[in-house]
């Protein structure tokens, strides 16, 4: 089973990747847990502060890129029988690039559909989604606890990012209000997978 976490920077999604392995670990499963951009992915200071078209264009492919040779790593684990849990994949790039390269496209929905369409090198698709919804406000609150900064924290613009989520995310996606404890919002995420395992 391949499932990735999404949600806006700030909302959890290290954490409850973390949680859920610990636990689909303890429980007897093999797991391995990656992420996205993966470590060979390289991020100037200058483009993760710009968010002009030409940049989130850019920023697409590369991502893309990475994502395609991302996903031998990914296959391998499958075929041996892991359960792979990622912290970010597609969706994550559909919404936080989408967004700025709209303009080019004139709708949400006609920029996705050809974001989609260079996305068809990734043969690897996830089983299954969770994400976790949050005010950008509450997420930008914890970014700042943290002290960690990707470039990306704009409550104006993550909130844009949220609505792109919320167009991308398909059927088979747990949405959870990552607000409040990880630990149980960790214990539903659980419960969730352990039913797709069935």
């Amino acid at each position: 089973m391949f499932i990735a976490v999404e949600g806006i920077d700030g909302s959890g999604k290290t954490t409850l990747t973390r949680l859920i392995g610990d636990r689909l670990s303890k429980g007897g499963h093999k797991v391995h847990l990656t992420r996205e951009p993966t470590e060979r992915f390289r991020m100037s200071d200058d483009e993760s502060t710009r968010h002009d078209v030409q940049t989130a264009i850019e920023l697409f492919f590369r991502f893309t890129e990475d994502r395609f040779h991302h996903q031998a790593s990914i296959r391998e684990n499958l075929e041996i029988g892991n359960i792979v849990l990622t912290d970010r994949y597609i969706a994550s790039s559909l919404a936080y690039q989408g967004v700025l390269i709209e303009p080019v496209f004139g709708s949400p929905q006609e920029t996705v559909e050809w974001m989609l369409q260079v996305s068809r090198i990734i043969e690897v698709l996830t089983d299954s989604t969770i994400y976790l919804d949050i005010e950008p406000e509450t997420a930008l609150k914890r970014i700042g606890n943290r002290g960690k900064y990707s470039g990306f924290e704009n409550a104006a613009y993550l909130s844009k990012v949220r609505e792109y989520y919320r167009i991308v995310l398909d059927r088979n996606t747990l949405f959870l209000d990552s607000t409040g404890d990880m630990e149980e919002v960790a214990e539903n995420a659980l419960e969730y997978i352990v039913k797709k395992l069935c």
